[in-house]
Formats: structure tokens, sequence, C-alpha cells
């Protein structure tokens, strides 16, 4: 206060308050919505199954979650401002947009693949063997996992051109779907269940990309041809990762996970390079300056 010569005064505008009530009240309901449903299924889950179920199941979940969402949340702090600075250019606004998420994809592809094929060392390693039960849970939510960052991003379109009426809609929409195929999938166990939960994560994703795509002109289609060489890396490293997996290594050890890691992240590297991919350079390039900084 005293180098901004910035005092706070007794004040309330009521302008302002009108300006953003809407807008803010509509994006607050949304996420009461998602904390209201993100605790649904351990609910149902512990109403329906065992508590041993809901356990492995919240284990499963908290071990995607990590991965996913620091990465997409890092990006989403980054990008929201960025993209809101140019929300009136449809065409800069549609650019950012398709750098953001091949640079997050870029990242939560070859997570989500080495997730699901290196599942059994990770929690046998960081859990123990008494948790073996949730790593089928956990390599089906990788399944969703992959979709969660298209699926946010393409949102933060909505509020970023200020459509909060269109976001609380779209979220309604999604809740009573997930509802829906709930009531059908929990005949089936908690498989099923979790199966269920990644077909909901399909079908958001037309959802939000349809929206979005009308105000960008950036279609799923069109997502998905930009993020093809990624999937294509990734693709190539899981069939590697795969292939040395059941051929050479058999003992579940910490320096196994490390050397199959290390295996799997250099045939994706390798793999960008040649396919010559966008994040990949860009990756390349901020290493580059950063480098040539602090050499002066």
């Amino acid at each position: 206060w005293y180098t901004s010569k910035w005092t706070p005064i007794v004040a309330f505008s009521v302008s302002s308050i009108k300006k953003l009530y809407k807008f803010g009240f509509r994006l607050m309901l949304s996420d009461l919505l998602n904390s209201l449903f993100e605790q649904l299924y351990i609910l149902v889950i512990g109403k329906v199954y065992s508590v041993n179920d809901v356990g492995y199941y919240n284990r499963a979940l908290s071990t995607r979650q990590l991965p996913v969402n620091t990465v997409s949340n890092v990006l989403r702090k980054i990008s929201y401002p960025i993209l809101s600075q140019i929300q009136d250019d449809d065409v800069r606004l549609r650019n950012a947009q398709r750098k953001i998420i091949q640079q997050v994809m870029f990242w939560i592809i070859p997570l989500m693949t080495g997730g699901i094929l290196l599942a059994t060392y990770i929690f046998n390693i960081l859990y123990t063997n008494k948790w073996n039960q949730a790593i089928p849970l956990f390599q089906i939510l990788c399944i969703a996992g992959v979709l969660y960052p298209i699926n946010a991003f393409n949102l933060d379109i909505l509020k970023v051109k200020g459509r909060s009426d269109l976001y609380l809609k779209i979220e309604i929409v999604k809740k009573l779907i997930i509802v829906l195929i709930l009531i059908v999938s929990i005949q089936y166990g908690i498989m099923g269940l979790v199966w269920g939960q990644s077909l909901v994560s399909i079908i958001a994703l037309s959802i939000n990309t349809y929206y979005s795509g009308k105000f960008l002109k950036y279609s799923l289609f069109e997502q998905l041809k930009d993020l093809a060489p990624i999937i294509l890396c990734g693709i190539i490293m899981g069939f590697f990762v795969y292939f040395i997996k059941d051929n050479f290594f058999t003992d579940l050890t910490l320096i196994n996970l490390f050397i199959l890691t290390l295996c799997g992240a250099s045939v994706y590297l390798t793999a960008c390079w040649y396919l010559f991919n966008e994040p990949f350079k860009e990756l390349l390039a901020i290493i580059s300056s950063k480098m040539k900084s602090l050499s002066l």
C-alpha cells in the first residue's frame, strides 16, 4: 500500500456486481456440480459394493489424477489469462488453443500410456502388492485421463468467450448422462462402473468440442488431426515398452521401472524428433533459449 499509494475504501459497486454476477454465479454452480459428482462414484461404490472396493477405486483414481491434474492445471493457469486477452480474435484464439492442446497432450499421452503398461510396477513399488486389485481400475481410468485435458481446455473456450450460461448447461447435460450410464454400468460390478466412467469421458469429448468448435471453427476431427503425430509417437512408445517389458524384465523392482521408463521416454522423444512434432520443437526451443540465457 505504501509503495503503490493505494488505500482501500469502504464502498460497494452495484454496477460491478451486476456485470460479474451472472458470469461468476454460473461458474460457481458448475464447480459445485463437479465437486458433487466427483464424490458420486465413491458414494455409490461404498453403498453398492464394499469398503475395500472404495479403497481400491480411490487409490487408482488418486494415482491417475496426480500426473494429469499437475500438467493440466499448470498449463490452464497460464493459458487462461493469455486466451482471455485475445478473446475477440478468433483466428489467434484458435491458433493459441491448438498449440496449448498439443503441448498438454505431448506430456499426457506418454504419461498415461506408460501408466497403463507399467501399472503393476508402479503399484507394487509404491503401495506393495496389497493394492494389486486397484491396478486394472487404474489402467481403465488412464483411458479417461488421456481425454481429460482436451475436455478441460475446450470448456475453457466457453469461459474465455464469456458464455458461462452455455458452460452451465453443458455441465448439467453431462451430469444427466453420468447418472444414466452409472445406473446401467453399476449392474456389471466395479469394473463395469469404471468402464462406464471412461465412456462418459468419450461422450463429454464430443459435446465439449462441438460447442467450442462452433466458436473457433476448430472441430473434434481437426483437433485429433493435429494430435495425430503425438498419438502415433505414443503408440510407438507403447509397443516398444510392452515388448521389452514382457521379454526382458520379470522382476518388479525400482531399477527395472526406472530402466523401462527411461527406454520409453527415449523412444517417445526419438519418434517425436523424426516426426518433427511441433510441441517437441517448441520444447527444444525453450530449452535452447534457457541454456543461452544461462551461458550469458
